[in-house]
């Protein structure tokens, strides 16, 4: 019991933590979802806080449609993601969860999409 509370308390003075890393590391890979009929694919960088990449949504009438990913891991108001569309039109993401290094949310204006490694 003394040895637990030892380690209790030396992890918790060193910091030690279950959390996903805050700094977004566990963001940089290639990730997909399922959107109804169709799929989304894309490859995040991360370098510092800053978030870029690029993605192919591919839509349920067979078409692709590929995209820019920008956006950070600091915590900021507004839009912290995006996607910005090949035909012009972008898609800003309000907010994302990572509850470990293979799921990531994306939390939408109007959709939520979620994301396993590939």
């Amino acid at each position: 019991m003394r040895t637990a509370l030892g380690l209790i308390v030396l992890l918790a003075a060193c910091g030690g933590s279950s959390a996903p890393p805050a700094t977004g590391v566990a963001f940089a890979g290639t990730w997909g979802a399922a959107v109804g009929t169709g799929f989304v694919d894309m490859t995040l960088n991360v370098t510092g806080t800053a978030i870029a990449g690029n993605g192919v949504a591919h839509l349920p009438t067979g078409g692709t449609l590929a995209f820019a990913v920008s956006g950070t891991t600091e915590p900021v108001p507004g839009i912290p993601l995006s996607f910005q569309y090949a035909d012009g039109t972008s898609e800003g993401w309000s907010g994302y969860a990572q509850t470990d290094v293979n799921h990531l949310t994306l939390y939408g204006f109007t959709r939520e999409l979620d994301f396993t490694r590939q």
